[in-house]
C-alpha cells in the first residue's frame, strides 16, 4: 500500500482550516436563524416575555420607561 503525502502541505493545511471553517460557519448560521426565528406571539416570545416581566418584577424596574 502507497502513503501519499502531499508535496505542499501548507496548501493542505490551509484547505483543511478552510473545510473546518466551514462547517463551524454553517452551523452558526443554523444557530442564528433558529434563534431569530420567533414571531410575535408563538410559544418561546411569550415565554421570554414572561421572564422579563418577571425580571423586572425582581429588580423594581418600571414596565414604561422615562426617556
Amino acid at each position: 500500500m502507497e502513503s501519499m503525502v502531499d508535496p505542499d502541505p501548507l496548501a493542505a493545511l490551509i484547505r483543511e482550516v478552510r473545510s473546518r471553517k466551514q462547517v463551524v460557519m454553517t452551523a452558526a448560521k443554523t444557530g442564528w436563524h433558529a434563534l431569530m426565528g420567533t414571531s410575535t406571539g408563538d410559544e418561546m416570545d411569550r415565554e421570554a416575555a414572561a421572564l422579563g416581566k418577571e425580571w423586572r418584577k425582581t429588580e423594581d424596574i418600571s414596565e414604561e420607561r422615562a426617556d
